[in-house]
């Protein structure tokens, strides 16, 4: 167990059996060997019947997916009629609770500027707020900024020591969680743009809100949409996610994911839960996976976090990677004790998490070779004069391709019902290219396989570009 507490708190690393520092028990390095074994010898056996199989099996986690978001998308329409807690006027300044605010920071000097004016606009007593800048020790350029803005008191400068593990942001988090004094706690990445009501609003929700309640969080959108192509596919995702799916993920009772900014926690059921997971380097995926695993429940605030969407391709790839590679780790964590597992969730909770992680990962890894496949053979197939045995094989091959096609069709709708909840029409001709992103998802799924195999913890940062910023 590793202490952090230089604070008036401690904070220890998660428990073993839930922690990422462990990859593979035994039973999933054999179950994943084994599946490995089967993809690539059905990819490369003769008989077209394997291949097919391949393909047929595929159709299905494509279906299932896509259904189950649309189901998604229906339940997020039928809870928007919901009050919960956007109706409940704000608690008097009497009331608020105190409030800390964690920024984990590295290398952002550009993007400081911009976040410390946005949280010194945050509409909140100052009396009640500690804003912690948590910086690692080799980043002057950043501290040397935050000292030229004249930060006022409740601002603190909180070095890293060395003793920590990693110089990860969940490093930084709990090292911060160790320092903070408020009753809630909100992290902000360094590129986004909080509403200043959003912590009157959360504190709110969460004093309303019953004591398995662990975190309100907030839906994101895209400020820098417009800058290219790639901004604009990211904020069709983005859009068709926190409007159309996360909704009705959470109102549903189900399985809702944090994100990793904009989660506005309890900080005695934080500590609770050990903090953050060190080695997991999508930590907030894992977090909320802890947390419903021990009976919490995740809410959705009416306010907007705005985030900045990677302008530039290797941006996109590394921030992507990272978060696949977390996905992975979540994944294989939480399953290690699969009887375990499924008695901690329910039924629906389960269903979300095999749909969010091991069946999307699956669609994304398999997707990109199946449609390259599928489309050669016809192609191939069309030069040559078919034998019976052969147009049996284009049939299926052509019913497979047709079903695929379908579903596409389904996923993209999906995202341009997103659009036109947003009021983004001038996105909708984007949404029709969807398909073209998700090649690039899949490239960064291979990637992060990759990674988790030689390079499981490795924390690559996401640069924020200067001219995207607001």
């Amino acid at each position: 167990m590793i202490d952090t507490a230089t604070g008036p708190h401690r904070v220890n690393e998660v428990p073993g059996a839930q922690a990422a520092r462990r990859r593979l028990v035994p039973w999933q390095a054999g179950c994943l060997l084994v599946c490995m074994g089967v993809l690539l010898w059905g990819a490369a056996a003769a008989q077209p019947c394997w291949k097919l199989s391949l393909a047929l099996g595929w159709i299905v986690c494509y279906t299932v997916n896509n259904l189950y978001r649309v189901w998604l998308a229906w339940q997020s329409v039928r809870s928007s009629s919901r009050r919960g807690y956007r109706d409940t006027q704000n608690l008097p300044e009497s009331e608020l609770p105190t409030y800390t605010i964690l920024l984990p920071l590295y290398q952002e000097a550009q993007s400081v500027p911009q976040l410390v004016g946005a949280v010194r606009a945050l509409d909140y007593p100052v009396a009640l707020l500690q804003v912690l800048c948590l910086l690692r020790p080799d980043d002057a350029e950043t501290r040397s900024v935050l000292e030229a803005l004249e930060l006022p008191p409740h601002f603190q400068l909180l070095e890293l020591p060395s003793f920590l593990p990693v110089g990860t942001k969940p490093a930084a988090c709990n090292y911060g969680l160790a320092h903070a004094t408020g009753e809630l706690l909100v992290i902000y990445d360094a590129e986004d743009v909080p509403e200043p009501e959003q912590l009157r609003i959360a504190a709110t929700a969460l004093r309303h809100a019953p004591p398995e309640v662990a975190c309100v969080e907030t839906p994101k959108r895209v400020y820098n949409g417009s800058r290219n192509v790639l901004t604009r596919l990211y904020e069709v995702e983005a859009l068709t996610w926190h409007l159309l799916q996360l909704p009705g993920l959470v109102w549903g009772e189900s399985f809702g994911p944090l994100h990793g900014s904009g989660a506005h926690f309890r900080t005695d059921t934080i500590r609770k839960m050990g903090g953050w997971d060190y080695y997991n380097v999508t930590e907030d995926c894992d977090l909320g996976t802890r947390l419903y695993r021990n009976g919490y429940r995740v809410e959705l605030i009416p306010s907007i976090t705005e985030e900045e969407a990677p302008a530039a391709f290797s941006a996109w790839l590394r921030q992507r990677t990272r978060w696949n590679k977390g996905f992975l780790q979540t994944l294989f964590v939480h399953t290690r004790e699969p009887a375990r597992f499924i008695r901690q969730l329910r039924p629906r909770a389960l269903l979300a998490f095999v749909v969010l992680l091991p069946v999307t990962q699956l669609n994304l890894i398999v997707g990109f070779p199946t449609w390259v496949g599928l489309l050669l053979t016809l192609a191939l197939g069309g030069w040559k004069a078919p034998d019976q045995s052969m147009t049996q094989e284009l049939n299926a091959v052509s019913a497979v391709l047709l079903s695929g096609l379908v579903l596409a069709a389904l996923a993209v709708g999906l995202s341009a019902a997103g659009c036109i909840t947003a009021r983004r029409s001038a996105l909708l001709p984007y949404a029709a290219l969807m398909p073209a992103y998700w090649f690039l998802l899949a490239f960064a799924v291979y990637r992060a396989a990759w990674q988790f195999v030689f390079d499981p913890f490795s924390w690559e940062k996401t640069p924020h570009d200067a001219h995207g910023l607001k």
